[in-house]
This record gives structure tokens, sequence and C-alpha cells, in this order.
């Protein structure tokens, strides 16, 4: 197509006037033959320049070959024009369809970030980017649910391998963390006899931790969270923030906190004390 187009704006249309005039230049000639023929004279320059004289329609057909000249040149120059039209538009379709099938090959890969800033205006392309945010959310929204499904099938596993409290708590407290890309976490479970929350495992950017902490309820986020039956999630957390310290030099300090107190029926049982280095929590590995 391309090669189409170079060959249109390479046609010489003075080369179209040059045979227009050759072909219009037949009539006179045939003009000055047929006159000069019947005068019974000699076919030579004087005597057409003195037939001229006599037979002034000759001078109409003289001028013959410039009209068929101009005439193939106005042609040729709008056959010229349309044509280049005509593949202006077929190669505007062809790169547009070349990037509609470029476009739909990385949707249907997956790429969806590589498509994010291609944009269509006609109504083909904003089906396209249509289709695009149907599928993007489609594809969020499986993938969220395989996560969740992962982090159920994780904890399925670790329920069956436990039967004590304390290292059942500890192995879903590590898995928890590392899962859900936190940096570090306590358990607590409610104890009858104090009538506080106690820390049963801790875990801080890859080790165990030791702790007695204990929390009243309604004391403390912790306290709070379990005495409301509530989720609690704080980001931009100072840097004198503490939680869980792992005692390594150059650790990074959470920016966020999650805490979420698990009960059964009107007796507090566990809460998990969960932090992030970032102010968002993903849902999506």
């Amino acid at each position: 197509m391309k090669d189409a187009y170079a060959g249109i704006r390479d046609i010489s249309l003075w080369k179209y006037a040059v045979y227009g005039f050759l072909a219009g230049l037949l009539f006179p000639v045939f003009a000055w033959a047929y006159y000069t023929l019947s005068e019974n004279s000699e076919f030579n320059i004087e005597n057409i320049k003195n037939l001229h004289d006599s037979v002034a329609l000759l001078y109409f057909t003289d001028i013959i070959p410039f009209i068929s000249a101009a005439v193939v040149l106005i042609i040729s120059a709008k056959f010229k024009k349309e044509r280049r039209e005509i593949l202006e538009q077929l190669l505007l379709k062809e790169n547009l369809i070349s990037k509609y099938s470029g476009y739909i090959k990385k949707i249907g890969k997956g790429e969806y970030s590589e498509t994010a800033n291609i944009l269509f205006e006609d109504d083909l392309g904003l089906s396209l980017n249509e289709m695009r945010e149907n599928l993007l959310k489609k594809s969020i929204n499986e993938e969220r649910q395989n996560w969740i499904a992962g982090g159920k099938n994780i904890t399925d596993e670790i329920l069956r391998k436990h039967n004590e409290i304390k290292p059942l708590a500890y192995d879903i407290l590590v898995n928890l963390t590392e899962y859900t890309g936190a940096v570090q976490g306590a358990f607590y479970i409610f104890d009858d006899e104090i009538q506080k929350l106690t820390a049963v495992s801790s875990y801080a950017y890859g080790r165990e931790k030791f702790l007695q902490n204990e929390y009243s309820l309604g004391e403390g986020l912790v306290g709070q969270a379990s005495y409301e039956k509530n989720v609690i999630f704080r980001k931009n957390l100072p840097d004198d923030f503490v939680t869980v310290s792992s005692g390594l030099l150059g650790e990074k300090k959470p920016k966020s906190i999650l805490i979420i107190s698990l009960n059964s029926s009107k007796r507090f049982i566990t809460s998990s004390d969960i932090s992030f280095c970032k102010n968002a929590i993903s849902t999506a590995p």
C-alpha cells in the first residue's frame, strides 16, 4: 500500500500533457494534409502557411493540440488527486487495523498496562476501550478471588496440622504476614481469668518474637478493636509508633497497621495486629 502511494506521488502530470499534445497534433496535421492534397500542392511549410490565409478553419485546428494537452493535464491532475485520496484513506484504515490488531493481541495476552495509554476516538475504538476496561475489571476481580482462595487454602492446611493454640496461632501469623506482604504482626487471645487480651505469638521481619503484651478491652488499638468487635486500619503512623520490634538495625518503620477482632457469639476469642511498610493493603499478589 505504501509503495502504491509512493508511486502516485512520482507520477509526472507533464508527461501526460505531452501525450495529449501529441495526440491532438494529429488533427492539424490531418487538416494540413487534406487541404494541401485538395489544392494539388506539395506538403511543405510554405504551402501550409498559405493555406491558413485561405482556410480560416486551420487556425482552430492549430490550437487543438494545446487544448488536448490542457484537458489531459486537468483530467490527470484530478485523477491523481482522487486516487491519492483513496490511497490515503486505505493507508489510514490499514494503519488503524494494524493498531487495532496489536491492541487486541495485547489484551488477549492480558497485557493491560501496555494498552492503558492507547485511546481511540471512533466507534470501534471506543468499543475496544470499553471491552478492555471490562476485561481488566474482570481480570482484577478474578486475581483477587484467586488470591483470597489461595489464602483460604493455606489457612485450611494450617488448621489441619495443629491441635494446640500457640503453634497454630504462630503458624497462621507467619503465613498471614508473608502472604499479605506485612513486615510484622502479633496474635492475641482473650484470657477469661484475667479478662485481658494476651499475646500468644508475634513475628517481625522474618523472625519470631516473644512478647508479654496484655491489653484490657478498650485499651489501645488492639483492645479497642476487640471491644468494638470491629476492624481498625490506621495509616501514616508516626515514627515513634511501636508495635513489634525486630531488634534489627536499619529496619523499616511500619506505615500502617491493621487490627482484626475475631469473636464467637458474645465472647472475644482472638485479635490480630498486622503492620505494613506502606499505606495501602494489597488484596492481590
